[in-house]
């Protein structure tokens, strides 16, 4: 019971905190997205199968990558939290007896209509977004329940195993991160060997580092450079 509690309170504090810095630790993203994903499957049970894939266009990409852009607004803990999460249900779902195939695409524009007034996209009809597909082979989200799975506390799982609010803290970083997260049939998108399976897609935007906002140590220091060039004028 005190675990369960504890779980319950580290999934609320996470779901209602809001990071204003917005910079992320500053790390490229991809080499940061291998590098989660690698710990991320290292937690899971060997039973359950995950396969990291690579696009062959991420080769392309990596070439280019000062003038497309490689840093999201996104730490290594909150990445982790998502990759995590999807990675524990999709074993779950499977009874830890099934596959998961997870696809890191290079950027490409994405579904910026549904997030065009959040204040990163202002005047940038042309963002790309790094693309994670997460696609099971498990038995499959019914349609009656996609809208209501990144709702808080609401869950399928039995009393005990879930706090319901895993899939909603997810959703609530990828927003805050100006991405956003969808989810869909696998054998719509995926050569998964399942009847059906889960698809979840995320979007998250890459920026440049020189358009990267400021961290809260960055605005501490410009403020006390501001000041001190303020004094002696």
């Amino acid at each position: 019971s005190v675990e369960m509690a504890a779980k319950i309170i580290d999934d609320i504090l996470t779901f209602a905190h809001k990071n204003t810095d917005g910079a992320g630790d500053r790390k490229p993203f991809y080499p940061l997205c291998h590098d989660v994903l690698r710990m991320s499957k290292e937690v899971t049970p060997k039973s359950f199968r995950i396969n990291i894939l690579d696009s062959d266009e991420l080769d392309q990409y990596k070439e280019k990558k000062e003038e497309v852009g490689n840093f999201a607004l996104i730490d290594r803990t909150n990445l982790m939290r998502i990759f995590t999460n999807l990675t524990t249900n999709a074993a779950q779902a499977t009874d830890y007896s099934g596959q998961l195939d997870i696809d890191v695409l290079p950027p490409q524009n994405g579904p910026l209509k549904q997030h065009e007034d959040h204040f990163f996209f202002k005047g940038k009809q042309d963002k790309l977004f790094a693309i994670i597909k997460f696609s099971d082979n498990g038995p499959g989200i019914p349609n009656s329940l996609k809208e209501k799975i990144f709702e808080p506390f609401f869950t399928t799982k039995n009393v005990g195993e879930g706090t319901g609010l895993g899939l909603s803290m997810v959703y609530a970083i990828i927003e805050n991160a100006g991405g956003i997260i969808l989810v869909e049939d696998a054998n719509k998108t995926s050569q998964n060997d399942a009847a059906c399976g889960t698809t979840f897609t995320i979007y998250l935007p890459i920026f440049k580092e020189s358009e990267l906002p400021l961290s809260a140590a960055e605005k501490i220091t410009a403020s006390a450079a501001w000041g001190y060039a303020f004094k002696t004028v």
